[in-house]
């Protein structure tokens, strides 16, 4: 996953790395007159690639990951529809896979828990 996230240029930030794989907008809202006319839909300026490569990943997460299911089953009753959850949860596992790369240290869902 890190030749993906990394293949072109080498990101110092996980903004900067949102913003070179294009999930930063990830969901593009089709406006008329300033109120949002029908549901949004993915934006396709992000790296297909990378979106290809997250997109199951992201749904497993949601599955058995137990920060990112709360974080997308908190989206879910907020009214979100699922493709904006899934491309929320995309993102975030681009801040966690970031995260640990940059620190070289496994994932720990109880990292927060610890830090207090």
């Amino acid at each position: 996953m890190a030749g993906v996230l990394f293949c072109k240029r080498m990101a110092f930030s996980v903004e900067g790395s949102e913003f070179g794989v294009g999930l930063a907008e990830s969901v593009r809202l089709t406006r008329t007159g300033g109120a949002p006319a029908g549901r949004g839909r993915l934006s396709k300026r992000a790296n297909a690639r990378l979106r290809r490569a997250l997109y199951w990943p992201a749904i497993v997460a949601m599955r058995h990951n137990p920060i990112l299911g709360s974080f997308g089953q908190r989206l879910l009753a907020a009214g979100r529809p699922n493709f904006v959850v899934i491309a929320a949860v995309m993102r975030k596992l681009l801040h966690l896979a970031f995260g640990v790369l940059k620190h070289g240290r496994p994932f720990d869902p109880n990292w927060t828990a610890c830090r207090t």
